[in-house]
């Protein structure tokens, strides 16, 4: 406190008058920089001022006035900080935009083709689940015979998917100076919500099949 600082190439010294703390004046894509805050009015460019939004069409004609006669040689321009700091991150929401359209179709793709083959397992196994029903078999044994099947090529998806979701994530993140850890709740919430989806769209099928007439079922050629 009070030693003197050069800053601007030099061109400006003053003694330090307070310290703040780190805050970020960029994206987090950089490194939080130095920056020197000094009461030079010469050296202002740009006021941040909070405004009541409701009284922005008066306010905001008010402000122009205050700077032109206190800038006359300079021009008067305004921008929101919200709309600075979304411009920071345009790509981001771009990406994030067109990964949300892509998993959408994606999902919707995987549903009917789950739907399509569950409704094929249980034409092929129409018999089969007959026999097992007059032979004493539950509800939810039944129901375990496509559990079973789809359990299995859930996870053998999720083995292939994880490492290669977990290796694009990661790179992407090293654009960011400042990000999370991609931990193992991450795909615990994955597979858990894979499962969900894939519950409800075989949910019915298996249901139908399981609660069949197993008369009807022996009949089925």
């Amino acid at each position: 406190m009070g030693k003197k600082i050069s800053f601007q190439g030099g061109s400006i010294s003053a003694p330090i008058a307070g310290v703040v703390k780190d805050f970020h004046d960029y994206s987090l894509h950089s490194d939080i920089s130095p920056v020197c805050i000094s009461s030079y009015s010469q050296n202002y460019n740009d006021y941040a001022v909070k405004i009541n939004m409701k009284n922005m069409r008066t306010v905001l004609p008010a402000l122009e006035k205050k700077w032109n006669s206190a800038h006359s040689g300079k021009i008067y321009e305004y921008q929101f900080l919200d709309e600075s700091i979304a411009e920071f991150y345009e790509t981001e929401e771009t990406m994030l935009n067109l990964v949300r359209a892509f998993s959408f179709i994606a999902i919707l793709i995987g549903c009917i083709g789950l739907y399509g083959l569950v409704s094929f397992m249980a034409a092929q196994k129409t018999k089969e689940i007959g026999i097992r029903k007059v032979l004493g078999s539950s509800v939810s044994e039944i129901l375990w015979i496509f559990g079973k099947e789809f359990s299995i090529l859930i996870l053998a998806a999720f083995a292939v998917a994880a490492p290669v979701a977990w290796l694009l994530m990661n790179a992407w993140l090293q654009d960011f100076k400042y990000r999370i850890q991609i931990g193992a709740l991450t795909f615990i919430l994955a597979i858990g919500l894979t499962a969900v989806v894939a519950i409800i769209t075989i949910g019915w099928q298996s249901l139908k099949a399981a609660f069949m007439n197993p008369v009807k079922s022996l009949r089925t050629e």
